[in-house]
């Protein structure tokens, strides 16, 4: 009875733990690339501006207006395609989590189909039994 329930509710957490444990090792390392690729892309951004800039080999011929107009340029390109690629990096937890998703919406869909074949085969036997 109740022995008996206790242990299978107790190996049924243990492997929910278990499962949960891992999910936390597959998503740190990804959360953690995400977050630091959109704190870091925009000073990455101006780093490479920079180095660019500070060369002076393409610009030296440049007057100061024309010069910070090719800047501003720069930077405009440089961080839209930061943000741009930045969404896509984005979006990568929201497919680990569609595909969570999925593979729970299968699990439950194999049991029910258990279940399912599992009652029409009871009430076949006690309508037999009738």
């Amino acid at each position: 009875g109740g022995h008996l329930e206790g242990k299978k509710a107790g190996t049924l957490l243990g492997r929910l733990l278990k499962t949960q444990l891992n999910l936390v090792h597959w998503m740190f390392p990804l959360n953690f690339s995400v977050d630091m690729f959109d704190y870091f892309s925009s000073v990455i951004t101006y780093v490479v501006l920079g180095i660019i800039v500070f060369s002076g080999h393409h610009y030296s011929d440049l007057s100061p207006s024309e010069l910070a107009s090719v800047i501003s340029q720069n930077a405009f390109f440089s961080l839209y395609l930061l943000n741009n690629f930045s969404t896509f990096v984005d979006q990568s937890t929201n497919v680990a989590d569609m595909a969570g998703y999925a593979h729970r919406i299968g699990h439950l869909l194999e049991v029910l189909d258990r279940l399912n074949k599992y009652s029409t085969s009871v009430n076949v036997e006690i309508h037999s039994n009738l």
